[in-house]
């Protein structure tokens, strides 16, 4: 009996893309970079930084063009905050 291969691990399963299902909701679907229609989550501190994957508080609303552009770098790059107003 033969077994099939193992899929890799993605960071991008089923609790990832309900996770920013919720965050999108909760952000209003708006960009937390631009302010533009957003459509994907980003992680404020990346997972190759050390950041939490599937911590709410780590990840935020993005359009794909900031989320592309972003890449791996630290969030302390960008200059907009958070809005106060989020329940976490």
């Amino acid at each position: 009996m033969t077994t099939q291969p193992r899929t890799p691990w993605t960071p991008y399963d089923y609790d990832w893309r309900r996770l920013v299902a919720w965050i999108l909701e909760r952000d209003g679907h708006v960009c937390h970079w631009c302010g533009g229609p957003a459509t994907t989550g980003d992680h404020l501190v990346e997972l190759v930084h050390g950041g939490s994957r599937l911590d709410p508080g780590n990840v935020v609303a993005s359009c794909q063009s900031c989320n592309a552009t972003r890449g791996a770098r630290l969030s302390g790059t960008r200059t907009r905050t958070l809005n106060p107003s989020h329940p976490w």
